[in-house]
């Protein structure tokens, strides 16, 4: 895992796309500081630790490198390589450093006099600095980061030539939000579906690389509170162990607070058809109250089950989320958790809000019993907001018609997709089923957005290295709970779709998820606008 660690929020280049340019009050954080973050980092088990571009300009540059590797870090600078116009600067750091990421994003002395505001000379220390890190190290352990603003879209096919001809083959583009309502720095999202394919197509004729982030570090939404995120601080608060066989598959449910809605989904797990020693049950509490480890310990447990609590530290909340958000949404985290717990080679993901039938995990074994690539997804059915059972019957959704359960739609046909290829948008993890081998090739759920949907659809993306296959499957069919929505009304829920995908396209430059943000946001619009 990479630790990314903002040194200050000052720095002497001013790079008119830094967050930290607009901030009132920019100071230098202590070395002091910096070496508990680290410390916290450490014990939060990252691996990597990446310092921010300003890292290499402060005087005590050195002890926070010396410092890092004592605590076995491998390190990541990024840099604008300025610094590194002085070899002998460069050669004594390189002793620390195991990777480079280099900003470099102008062509001509003007753009860079205009991106950085400073002085004239940038764009030459620049360049002989970057130049003096390829020499030294060679091209494999160097990333060029080239940041597409307004004002030098134009210049950006010049801007990879010159990146390829000091001989670094690997790119990250990195495109801004435009922090501030006055200066618009970025291009739109719309606006980069247009023109991105052009320059990843002249990239690659010119033989270089495509490197992609699978987390955002430039994300204004994301919490810089190391703890809230931190999955490490989780811990087993209750275990039922029945039986002593290891179980088929692992059922991971995330909650926080919907105990009401979560016991009747448990005891439909409990009135599973198959063996319940071929099951076990992992409920991860993120963060909710006490009435949930009250309400499991009561119930009459049938299987394996495990309950972890996940404690939310108090902190403020970032700027951004308070708009639209009473807390930051860490369910896909949260799975992370329960699979990291899981015994059975096969994963089940489903919610504290799903009911499920009884032959629903005979279904999903028999399924994956000869297709160890399979990912198997049914479809769910909404019942209306006056349905809560007190006791799970499935007697109950049989003796109802399907127009008195006001389901969601009608129940499409059975799909399956070769999600390399489409249909990674429909990975979603209300009742899915994929093994625990391929979860963890594809790198667990990451951790970017504060706000509900869409980590799942993202995890769906990665997959895609993968080529596993997608089952849609209706014959498998779950029932939803009715509750109140996360957000207050729908224009914060369509404006919280924006950011997440707004976040999600920042990552990938993939003119496909800006088609699911369009239809997403249309659809939205249509039924809550116009109806």
């Amino acid at each position: 895992m990479i630790y990314f660690l903002k040194t200050s929020n000052k720095c002497n280049n001013n790079c008119t796309y830094c967050d930290s340019l607009h901030k009132k009050h920019r100071k230098e954080k202590k070395l002091a500081d910096i070496k508990k973050e680290i410390d916290n980092a450490y014990i939060s088990g990252f691996t990597v630790v990446k310092f921010s571009c300003n890292t290499d300009c402060r005087s005590d540059f050195l002890k926070i490198l010396q410092y890092s590797k004592k605590k076995k870090f491998k390190i990541i600078l990024e840099t604008n390589a300025r610094v590194f116009y002085y070899s002998k600067q460069l050669k004594i750091s390189n002793k620390f450093i195991d990777n480079y990421e280099v900003f470099f994003s102008f062509g001509t002395p003007k753009k860079a006099k205009f991106i950085n505001e400073i002085k004239d000379g940038f764009f030459e220390q620049s360049i002989l600095g970057f130049r003096n890190i390829v020499n030294l190290i060679g091209e494999r352990k160097i990333v060029a980061k080239i940041v597409i603003l307004n004002h030098n879209i134009e210049e950006i096919k010049r801007v990879i030539r010159n990146v390829v001809s000091l001989g670094v083959l690997k790119i990250e583009f990195i495109l801004p939000f435009n922090i501030t309502e006055k200066q618009k720095i970025s291009p739109s999202i719309s606006g980069m579906t247009k023109v991105m394919p052009k320059f990843l197509e002249y990239a690659s004729q010119l033989g270089a690389e495509i490197k992609f982030c699978e987390e955002l570090e430039y994300n204004p939404f994301k919490t810089n509170r190391i703890k809230l995120l931190n999955e490490k601080l989780s811990s087993l608060k209750f275990k039922k162990r029945i039986f002593s066989q290891k179980p088929k598959i692992s059922i991971i449910i995330p909650t926080r607070n919907k105990n009401k809605h979560l016991k009747p989904v448990l005891e439909s797990f409990f009135s599973q058809n198959i063996e319940k020693s071929d099951y076990e049950i992992i409920i991860v509490n993120d963060g909710g109250d006490k009435h949930t480890e009250q309400m499991i310990r009561a119930l009459k447990i049938k299987c394996n089950l495990r309950y972890i609590y996940w404690p939310r530290t108090k902190h403020k909340k970032n700027q951004y989320i308070s708009k639209f958000s009473n807390f930051y949404n860490r369910a896909g985290l949260a799975r992370n958790i329960g699979v990291d717990n899981a015994k059975g080679d096969l994963l089940l993901f489903s919610d504290d809000d799903i009911i499920v039938m009884p032959d629903n995990l005979k279904y999903h074994l028999s399924k994956h019993k000869n297709n160890q690539n399979l990912i198997l997804r049914g479809f769910r059915k909404n019942l209306p907001k006056n349905f809560l059972p007190k006791k799970y019957s499935h007697k109950i959704f049989d003796s109802h018609g399907v127009e008195e359960l006001n389901l969601e739609r009608k129940i499409e046909k059975c799909k399956k997709y070769e999600i390399a290829n489409n249909g990674w948008e429909n990975f979603v993890t209300c009742n899915l089923s994929m093994s625990k081998k391929l979860f963890l090739e594809a790198g667990k759920f990451k951790n970017d957005s504060p706000f509900w949907g869409l980590e799942d659809v993202e995890l769906g993306y990665r997959l895609r290295n993968h080529n596993p296959v997608l089952n849609w499957d209706s014959d498998l069919i779950v029932y939803h709970l009715w509750h109140e929505p996360q957000t207050i009304n729908e224009e914060k829920k369509i404006m919280i779709f924006w950011i997440n995908t707004n976040i999600f396209y920042r990552k990938y430059f993939d003119s496909d998820i800006y088609k699911i943000y369009l239809d997403t946001i249309v659809n939205n619009l249509d039924n809550n606008i116009f109806r």
